[in-house]
């Protein structure tokens, strides 16, 4: 970056008002440079089965997992509406898109919400189909390496989105956690995306969570979706957690920029910290 645009910089963040909201740049959070000797970035994709399963939810609950597990985090809002959610925590208007096309940086745009989680919308003005797609398949598993030097693990937040844009993330992390719900179709859902997606590319886990489920419940998809996928896809799915209802959910979300679930957070917690299903090698 040349002196004028430091400069620039400078003058925007000492001015009256210009972080207000409390969130500072990535390069300046806490007064902590970025790391460039960390090592590679943990990489979980999050999708709902069906529109409403609560993807964003399962996807902040496990960032608030591994954020109080000692690891920096970054979510990254793959969602159309991921910008109005996304835009509270940023200055820029340029967004991951932008930064695949090469007109900004990580530093520009990510910027640390709560939790010290870092947040970043896909997309300010939603491209073109093509062109986002063709730069997501050409840059975007290199892209996220270079986050390493801000954060060690990021999630990608799909929503309940095509299967196109779902088996563009699907084979290169080392996550995949499918969000469904104990209901009939939902399962179906749940089913027929890992049918059209397959196992997850290398080592990588897959993980299924229950939302708004009993352990009963959980249960009984865990039975049924094991079964139907080992008979008819010969695929076993690592691991199926129920996420019960929070009453508290709604109000936390209302007050704060993310959707946790601490019952879910919680179970994820315990995972990590037992270096388990969500391992990953603690930086604390």
């Amino acid at each position: 970056m040349n002196d004028q645009a430091v400069k620039l910089r400078s003058l925007m963040q000492d001015a009256p008002g210009a972080h207000s909201s409390g969130v500072q740049p990535a390069a300046a959070f806490h007064g902590r440079l970025p790391d460039h000797s960390r090592g590679p970035v943990h990489v979980v994709a999050v999708c709902g089965a069906k529109a409403g399963a609560g993807a964003t939810t399962a996807a902040h609950s496990m960032a608030a997992a591994y954020q109080r597990t000692g690891h920096r985090t970054a979510v990254l809002d793959f969602q159309a509406n991921g910008r109005r959610r996304a835009s509270k925590h940023e200055a820029s208007n340029a967004g991951l898109y932008e930064v695949l096309c090469g007109q900004a940086s990580w530093e520009e745009v990510l910027y640390p919400g709560d939790e010290n989680i870092y947040l970043l919308a896909a997309s300010n003005d939603n491209p073109d189909d093509a062109h986002w797609r063709a730069a997501l398949q050409r840059d975007l598993a290199a892209k996220l390496q270079e986050l390493s030097a801000w954060v060690d693990v990021c999630l990608l937040d799909l929503g309940a989105g095509s299967h196109a844009l779902l088996a563009d993330c699907w084979n290169f992390a080392q996550e995949v956690v499918l969000v469904t719900t104990p209901e009939r179709l939902a399962i179906m859902d749940a089913y027929a995306a890992i049918k059209a997606l397959g196992r997850p590319a290398g080592a990588a886990t897959l993980r299924v969570v229950v939302n708004r489920a009993s352990e009963r419940q959980c249960r009984a998809v865990d039975q049924r979706l094991q079964l139907t996928c080992s008979r008819f896809l010969n695929l076993r799915i690592d691991e199926v957690l129920a996420a019960p209802a929070d009453a508290h959910l709604r109000s936390a979300a209302t007050a704060s920029g993310l959707c946790i679930s601490e019952p879910l957070a919680a179970r994820l917690q315990s995972c990590v910290m037992r270096g388990g299903r969500c391992n990953v090698a603690s930086t604390a």
